[in-house]
């Protein structure tokens, strides 16, 4: 009985451990829980029923309203690159987090939205350079140590840290846009 007893307590900890999301520190997949990972962004839209999904495979954006593309460990394709243009053009929204890691891997899509990486920032608190919240409550936004993008036309500044722009936007096509944020 003992043993029957001990043999349950190991398959429960067994099934618990492996159900427990992997807290990864440096995957920023939203199946990672770690600091990096995008696994919460992922469940709160989830939870508060938005229909979420992840694309793995085939790089296929049918049915997508917003992607986010969050510091992407894997070069895009031109394939990719040309998916996402095409997405964007169509109305589509794109959330792009850029880190110095990342930077060669989203170069051909930065080159594409016309966005040039300028230098890396340090840590500080960015002010909102547009107006971004319909209720007016974001006034600053703490940001962590990652790149900058220079100020050109037609591309618009989102927000602004230490006069250097670390968030700003793209549109294209017929409604869509492209946020691209400097992590």
């Amino acid at each position: 009985m003992l043993i029957l007893i001990a043999a349950l307590c190991i398959l429960a900890v067994i099934a618990i451990s492996s159900a427990i999301p992997p807290n990864d520190q440096a995957n920023p997949s939203s199946r990672s829980a770690g600091s990096l990972g995008t696994l919460a962004l992922y469940t709160w839209f989830s939870n508060l029923g938005l229909d979420v999904g992840r694309i793995s495979g085939t790089f296929n954006l049918t049915g997508s309203d917003v992607v986010f593309c969050y510091d992407p460990t894997v070069a895009l394709t031109n394939s990719d690159v040309n998916s996402l243009m095409t997405f964007v053009r169509s109305g589509g929204d794109l959330v792009l987090v850029v880190t110095p890691a990342s930077l060669a891997a989203v170069a051909p899509l930065l080159g594409k939205l016309g966005v040039n990486p300028s230098t890396t920032a340090g840590t500080g608190v960015a002010t909102v350079a547009q107006p971004f919240d319909s209720t007016d409550r974001v006034h600053s936004v703490p940001v962590g140590s990652g790149l900058t993008f220079s100020d050109q036309a037609p591309l618009v500044p989102m927000l602004v840290e230490n006069h250097q722009v670390v968030a700003r936007m793209v549109g294209a096509g017929t409604g869509g846009r492209a946020y691209v944020l400097g992590d």
